[in-house]
């Protein structure tokens, strides 16, 4: 009897077990699945929000990269962006001025 190497002894109990997962997850996903008619609409300006994700470290930078990708897709979201940008920095201009030391 021939002995099979080790990477199949785990690639075949691993696909097995992921066809019954699949099979597990599909028949779950059945019972409470409500079919919702497709219904094409215009790109909304509630597709992005990023007020709850906790921005940090690596995976932070990739989230707020792909949401500025996706906001340069969408104008309106762009223009609010461009919006919030110019107006943050006139205010901090304005505050940078207004709390310097005076002589």
């Amino acid at each position: 009897m021939d002995m099979l190497d080790p990477a199949t002894l785990l690639l075949i109990p691993g696909v097995l077990g992921g066809l019954l997962l699949a099979l597990v997850l599909r028949r779950l996903n059945r019972r409470d699945a409500v079919a919702v008619p497709f219904h094409p609409e215009p790109l909304s300006t509630d597709v992005i929000n990023m007020a709850h994700v906790k921005v940090a470290g690596i995976g932070g930078l990739g989230l707020v990269a792909m949401a500025l990708v996706v906001a340069s897709v969408i104008p309106q979201i762009g223009r609010s962006l461009a919006l919030g940008f110019v107006a943050g920095t006139a205010l901090a201009v304005a505050l940078i001025l207004f709390n310097r030391p005076r002589r």
